[in-house]
């Protein structure tokens, strides 16, 4: 077994995989309204401040400001719609890719069952993405929170899940 490398850097990097980790098991999608937030919040910070910034000092900042601002605006007030719309149709993309991937696999007449279980399950994932976008969410937060954790443990061995 390797042996622990405490470096600075193999530290913080198992710091925020665990952090990441722990706030993906416990908030779950309710970890996407507080990112959609900071993104909203850090745009809006930007877009102001740009603004300010063409004001002041006459830069061509003025119009990617009032854009970042408006952006930041809609992502804080509208997060949640972009959000399952943005699942939604990641959600028909995966069933075109299934699909797709299907009808070549038996056009090919291959004999690699996994790529056609690759396939069914891409579609099946798409289909409960688009009926009910949220709760499949919550397992792929799960899911990815326990694989951030795993990389934190990792990470004080100097190594990481690629």
């Amino acid at each position: 077994m390797s042996k622990l490398k405490l470096t600075s850097q193999n530290l913080i990097t198992a710091v925020l995989f665990g952090v990441l980790g722990i706030l993906l098991i416990v908030l779950r999608m309710g970890m996407l309204n507080v990112l959609l937030t900071i993104i909203g919040v850090l745009l809006l910070a930007v877009g102001i401040y740009d603004i300010v910034m063409n004001l002041s000092r006459r830069t061509n900042t003025l119009v990617r400001g009032i854009i970042e601002t408006l952006v930041g605006v809609v992502i804080i007030v509208c997060g949640w719609t972009i959000a399952q719309w943005t699942l939604i149709i990641f959600g028909v993309l995966l069933v075109i890719l299934g699909v797709v991937g299907s009808v070549k696999y038996l056009q090919n007449h291959r004999h690699n069952v996994t790529l056609l279980v690759e396939n069914i399950l891409m579609v099946v994932i798409g289909v409960i993405l688009c009926i009910a976008p949220f709760a499949i969410g919550d397992i792929i937060c799960l899911i990815v929170g326990l694989l951030c954790l795993v990389n934190a443990v990792l990470a004080l061995f100097g190594k990481t899940i690629a």
